[in-house]
């Protein structure tokens, strides 16, 4: 396994797409598996695990920790890649996503199988994100906004993530990271899909995920993340 940063196109592509899981795209280089993660780093797994490195967990004022983030970033050697591109083939022949010849998925690690339900958020609904890194590139402040599909948790989900390495395993997530940095958000009425998380990447599942089909929009400022403890 190698671990890149994505290159300036590449961040762009990603924030344009429309997540798999929380935290996670899938995307290939020269026909290899890859997990973008966070929209920031390309996760190739092409040997053997390198440290993913978590200092920024360690440091509790916000800027000093998002500048510990960036270094670690940029100290990483730069990648390009493109989001895998779903078959319509496959997915009628499956009955889910597939990729296409060109890109088999491998043995073990089954296509993402679509949210089945579609609902409207309530008036007064909060749900929350879970993201292994400090900055968000799918959460806008400055805009009170969430890109279209994101993936999120809704409230009823938090008694059961206590931990970063909890919402982990509870959305069954192929991350080295602890998903440590928890937002609130509470939505302005918006489309959405939903549904149960399948066990996955060895990890249990069980939780409920929802999807922002088309983005959302913050009823009120968003705060800034609250940090959980990694175990």
């Amino acid at each position: 396994m190698s671990l890149y940063r994505l290159g300036f196109e590449s961040l762009q592509l990603f924030d344009d797409a429309e997540e798999v899981a929380p935290n996670l795209h899938y995307a290939s280089v020269d026909e290899t598996l890859t997990f973008v993660i966070g929209g920031f780093v390309a996760r190739v797994l092409d040997g053997e695990p390198d440290p993913p490195g978590t200092a920024w967990l360690e440091i509790s004022d916000q800027l000093a920790r998002e500048r510990a983030f960036s270094a670690w970033l940029e100290a990483l050697p730069a990648i390009d890649v493109s989001p895998a591109t779903f078959d319509a083939e496959l997915y009628r022949y499956w009955g889910m996503r597939g990729f296409s010849p060109r890109f088999p998925f491998p043995v073990g690690i089954p296509p993402p199988i679509p949210l089945p339900f579609e609902t409207q958020t309530p008036p007064d609904g909060v749900y929350y994100r879970f993201e292994a890194f400090p900055i968000s590139r799918r959460i806008d402040q400055a805009s009170r906004s969430v890109s279209p599909g994101t993936y999120v948790s809704p409230a009823s989900e938090l008694p059961f993530m206590p931990t970063g390495f909890a919402a982990v395993a509870r959305n069954a997530l192929p991350l080295p990271y602890p998903a440590c940095f928890r937002w609130e958000l509470q939505p302005e009425p918006t489309t959405v899909r939903c549904g149960a998380v399948l066990p996955n990447f060895g990890q249990s599942g069980g939780g409920v995920e929802v999807c922002f089909v088309t983005g959302a929009k913050n009823r009120g400022p968003i705060a800034n993340p609250v940090i959980l403890d990694p175990l």
